[in-house]
């Protein structure tokens, strides 16, 4: 048997040049950049530099405010991943039952999501403000004082409600799995004499779990890396309000407001690590909790 010569590596490099040159210059050279500057004490305000090691690692690991910061960071997907997600599948289950206007519905909840995030942010600034919020105007109306919603730990809680107004992103999806469960499935449960409630459990939540299972983790990605939000909400001018200060914020603040390069990147790859860990955590769970019509080792 004649051995073929080997032409197609020459094309193949030549074709895929064009990603593999970006994802050099745009990925794999900026994050060695960065592994190397979170190895000294660079600075912006100083045009000296020294090699400090793994000290800004042991640096944040100690910080108190890094470590409040990550637990409010934590306190984000806890709280607004079940909610975008139940929210989401409650809204797709009604949108599913062919009710007229059904197109209208679901256009209105839809909505939130294609608002820019600085335009969202910004409105839910004007509705929360102390003295001419919205939402205050409607507490004075019964006789509750005004509250200060952007001050303080309040803050987190305006936060999550912004994030989980974009609610609609997540009811498409779940709309979208749920129109591929085969409605002999249900009638067959439904024979079997499970009620709504546990056909709704048992027979359409475990078909449509991929789907759920991929809002989960891309919700969580997300939740944990909010910045702009959170930025907009405690406004460029001013105390920044703690209950804002989630770990994104944190870096980016130690990046641009105190010029501490060296200490952002090593906070920066800690991040990085913390990713990486509840991205593994969360697969690990999906082998129980998930279940595919095709197995993916079999598949394989």
């Amino acid at each position: 048997m004649t051995r073929q010569p080997r032409t197609g590596y020459g094309f193949f490099w030549l074709f895929t040049s064009p990603w593999t040159t970006g994802f050099a210059l745009l990925g794999v050279i900026p994050l060695a950049y960065g592994l190397g500057l979170s190895l000294t004490d660079y600075s912006a305000v100083s045009a000296r530099w020294h090699f400090v090691g793994f000290a800004n690692y042991a640096r944040a690991v100690g910080d108190p405010t890094v470590l409040a910061a990550l637990a409010r960071t934590a306190l984000v997907p806890l709280v607004v991943v079940p909610l975008t997600v139940g929210i989401g599948l409650v809204l797709a289950l009604l949108a599913n039952t062919g009710i007229r206007g059904q197109s209208l519905f679901r256009v209105i909840f839809y909505l939130p999501t294609v608002v820019p995030p600085v335009a969202a942010a910004l409105a839910f600034r004007m509705l929360f403000e102390r003295d001419a919020g919205a939402v205050n105007g409607i507490l004075a109306t019964i006789g509750i004082p005004p509250v200060d919603w952007l001050g303080g730990n309040l803050s987190l809680v305006v936060l999550m409600c912004l994030l989980t107004w974009t609610v609609g992103g997540n009811m498409v999806l779940s709309l979208a799995a749920l129109q591929d469960v085969p409605p002999e499935v249900i009638e067959a449960a439904r024979l079997d004499g499970a009620g709504p409630i546990r056909a709704l459990t048992r027979v359409v939540v475990p078909m449509i779990s991929p789907v759920l299972y991929y809002q989960v983790l891309m919700g969580t990605i997300g939740a944990i890396q909010i910045a702009v939000p959170a930025l907009l909400l405690g406004g460029l001018n001013g105390g920044f309000p703690e209950g804002l200060d989630v770990i994104m914020v944190h870096i980016l603040r130690e990046f641009w407001s105190f010029g501490r390069l060296g200490y952002a990147s090593a906070l920066m790859w800690l991040l990085f690590v913390v990713l990486l860990i509840v991205s593994a955590l969360l697969m690990a769970l999906s082998r129980r909790f998930v279940h595919y019509a095709v197995d993916p080792e079999d598949a394989a």
